[in-house]
């Protein structure tokens, strides 16, 4: 399992374009917050909110004739909803992603749950 830290989460990307034209489009906007570093990633929500790309890394292989740029990416459809933001770590682990300092649903649940018992 990859472990990733999320950079930026992009709502609103056009999944009729590639993962390299919704990126070239994410570059150009003023929330934009820079280029991704090694074990960084940006999470692009589609308009409808029932498809997200995890955009890892971009990089160049070189090749004898020329280079080529390559975009390491996992799509995720979800069928029968839309995404939910406290469940991001969650559908970061069903695509092989651990995000570092970000809790999955379960786990601030069963904090909020201490907490309360702590509190009575």
């Amino acid at each position: 399992m990859l472990r990733i830290k999320l950079k930026a989460i992009w709502m609103g990307a056009d999944f009729r374009y590639s993962e390299r034209t919704n990126y070239n489009n994410f570059t150009r906007m003023p929330q934009f917050p820079g280029m991704l570093r090694a074990n960084e990633a940006f999470l692009f929500v589609s308009k409808s909110g029932n498809q997200l790309v995890w955009l890892l890394n971009q990089q160049d292989i070189n090749g004898k004739v020329k280079t080529v740029e390559v975009t390491d990416s996992r799509r995720w459809r979800l069928t029968g909803g839309t995404w939910n933001p406290l469940m991001v770590a969650n559908y970061a682990k069903e695509v092989g992603i651990e995000l570092i300092g970000i809790k999955t649903f379960e786990q601030h649940y069963n904090e909020n749950q201490r907490k309360r018992t702590a509190r009575t």
